[in-house]
């Protein structure tokens, strides 16, 4: 007869194993909050917050360069900043409001210091720290908006990416017009993984929501990913098997010993 606790062990493991099952068929069938213009995924949500808290920063700083730069060059990508960072936030707090998305309302503790050491620098050096700050951020917004425009469900961010990456461009490109970024000391780029060719399943993540979330003032945050619930399976699957392997192994000292019973 099977020991009452195998029994039990093997009733445990099976509903375990079950809710594992169907926790993990539920998180795939949930790809982001339904939305009128689509599924807003975690990624949408950064995104749109970090286009404002970028804003939050290079906005004045652009406005400082009006006043503290005596370049020309300098001046005029101030002035892209301004025009441009202004369009983007009244476009994200739109988009966010549509979305029901909160913005943050200050820089970051990183950017804060952007700015104090912006107004603590005079003359040549002002403008080569604006020119490289300025050049170095603008290639983080720039990659993460791409990144969010090629995986985004939803229209309404797929639209901001666009506008974002049309307007971070032309900042990067002004900025550079000045002559003084040190390209040496940007990232260098990486090779891309090569591409199958293959169609995507429908049922496969966005690309923007699978991927590390890149933060805008220079680090980077996990996206939540499925560790605990593989864990969790496993622990069940051992869990269940435990059972088998005891019975295995009580029926051959069984059947070992009725086998040295009849020999005697």
């Amino acid at each position: 007869m099977t020991p009452g606790w195998i029994r039990a062990a093997s009733i445990v493991a099976a509903a375990l194993l079950a809710l594992g099952l169907s926790s993990a068929t539920a998180s795939d069938a949930q790809p982001g909050a339904a939305t009128p213009s689509g599924p807003l995924g975690p990624a949408d949500r950064d995104f749109l917050a970090k286009v404002r808290q970028a804003g939050l920063w290079e906005l004045p700083t652009g406005q400082q360069s009006m006043e503290k730069s005596g370049n020309s060059r300098v001046k005029a990508a101030g002035m892209h900043l301004i025009d441009g960072h202004s369009l983007l936030d009244r476009m994200v707090r739109d988009t966010a409001a549509k979305l029901n998305v909160t913005l943050p309302d200050e820089p970051t503790s990183d950017q804060q210091g952007w700015l104090a050491e912006l107004a603590a620098a005079e003359g040549t050096d002002y403008d080569t720290v604006f020119a490289n700050r300025l050049r170095a951020a603008h290639g983080k917004v720039y990659g993460f908006a791409a990144q969010v425009r090629a995986g985004t469900r939803n229209t309404l961010v797929r639209a901001m990416a666009t506008q974002t990456m049309s307007t971070v461009l032309d900042h990067i490109q002004m900025l550079e017009a000045t002559g003084l970024v040190a390209f040496e000391e940007l990232p260098s780029p990486t090779l891309a993984p090569p591409s199958t060719g293959a169609r995507p399943s429908s049922a496969s993540p966005a690309p923007a929501q699978a991927q590390t979330a890149v933060n805008l003032a220079g680090t980077s945050s996990p996206a939540t990913g499925d560790g605990g619930g593989t864990g969790f399976l496993l622990f069940a699957l051992i869990l269940l098997l435990a059972p088998a392997v005891v019975l295995f192994a009580l029926s051959r000292r069984r059947s070992t010993r009725e086998r040295h019973r009849l020999r005697r």
